[in-house]
């Protein structure tokens, strides 16, 4: 009994035959980066990856996708898909991942859904009931404020809402995300402080992009417990107070350290020196002040090429 089927990236054209449908027992189906233009797949009763981006899709999304409850990712993005997002997607319980963007999508988000929708004309806010979705592991957002029930999503591992409209403040409940491995932010409106305990519960997390917001306050000390930390990426926004030398656990920091553009001030503590893989640092125009640690320029002087060092337009 055929279980897995995949015919993407060929130049298949026209309409899926409705005779797929007749394949009860697949399980995945992928006509990914072809040129079909419509499909029925409501009769595969036990899908659970349906993979149809990249095609000429421009109908509505059909409702029959929310009937096929085994569903755990579907990919509709790269279409020209019309219409309104039907909220039978959003009682699909074991959806992990839901990809829509780059389509024509319109009116508002069902309050039924969480998924990746970018690059569509969809409006308002979050709705507060994308939390019912606790297997979901990917979101992605490009509005309204980020609400409190995000919290319940134990399973996620990546939230990405940077590039849009965001605004408000963080919940307090983001320190509940256990399996967060990334965290991007980065182009929004968000301001007010970063929760306390933020990273402490993430023992996973690699990955920290807060730039250009209007974040204040002080770094909270518990995000140097991320000892998996590789990038912290939170220029352009108004923190303060002294760099923390708790910095120094955070020896994993290589691929980009970016603390530009903000209020810190003091002087750059010597436990910098610890993050001995680092790639790029910059803590351009802030209030530092003070000598710069002669270990930097030992660590600067001897790195590779790729390395950048920048602490421009201080005291």
């Amino acid at each position: 009994m055929l279980t897995f089927l995949d015919l993407s990236n060929n130049l298949l054209e026209g309409v899926i035959p409705e005779e797929i449908g007749k394949l009860t027992q697949l399980e995945y189906l992928s006509f990914y980066n072809n040129n079909i233009i419509g499909f029925s797949p409501y009769q595969i009763s036990n899908l659970q990856k349906l993979k149809l981006g990249v095609n000429m899709f421009s109908d509505v999304i059909l409702d029959e996708i929310g009937l096929i409850s085994s569903l755990e990712v579907v990919v509709l993005s790269n279409n020209s898909l019309q219409g309104k997002i039907p909220s039978s997607i959003g009682r699909l319980r074991n959806l992990q991942r839901l990809y829509l963007q780059m389509n024509s999508l319109n009116s508002t988000i069902p309050s039924e859904l969480g998924l990746c929708i970018a690059k569509n004309a969809l409006q308002g806010p979050l709705p507060i009931s994308l939390s019912s979705l606790t297997n979901l592991s990917y979101l992605g957002f490009f509005n309204g404020s980020i609400p409190y029930q995000i919290g319940n999503l134990q399973n996620l591992q990546v939230l990405d809402v940077s590039y849009n409209y965001f605004s408000g403040t963080i919940p307090s409940t983001i320190t509940n995300l256990t399996s967060l491995k990334m965290l991007s932010l980065s182009q929004n409106n968000i301001s007010g402080t970063i929760p306390n305990y933020f990273g402490k519960n993430s023992p996973q997390l690699f990955t920290v992009r807060f730039a250009d917001n209007g974040f204040t306050g002080e770094l909270p000390p518990e995000l140097c417990s991320q000892f998996v930390l590789e990038e912290l990426i939170i220029n352009g926004n108004k923190f303060s107070g002294k760099l923390p030398h708790c910095l120094k656990n955070c020896t994993n920091l290589r691929i980009f350290f970016s603390l530009s553009d903000n209020q810190f001030s003091g002087v750059i503590p010597l436990s910098i020196c610890n993050l001995a893989s680092l790639q790029t640092l910059v803590f351009a125009r802030n209030n530092l002040r003070g000598a710069i640690p002669h270990c930097l320029g030992l660590r600067f002087g001897n790195a590779p090429q790729q390395s950048f060092w920048d602490s421009s337009n201080n005291f």
